[in-house]
């Protein structure tokens, strides 16, 4: 094989594996569970379009809802 071919398909498996290594690393990390509440009163739609950046850092950083029942 060529050095050069080799080179690439490194490269590629590299760029290729780095996703599935992140998503099995965040996969387990432990979920934190906390209670938190939006109040935002100048959202008037039950969309919720301006809190979504909010949301999703909550969620990629694996906060959960507390369990009620273990209060």
């Amino acid at each position: 094989m060529k050095k050069p071919l080799l080179i690439v398909i490194i490269i590629l498996a590299v760029i290729l594996a780095l996703p599935v290594i992140n998503l099995i690393r965040w996969s387990s990390q432990t979920k934190k569970p906390m209670g938190i509440i939006i109040v935002d009163k100048t959202v008037p739609t039950p969309q919720r379009v301006k809190h979504k950046s909010f949301n999703w850092v909550l969620t990629n950083n694996r906060f959960v809802k507390k369990d009620k029942n273990k209060s």
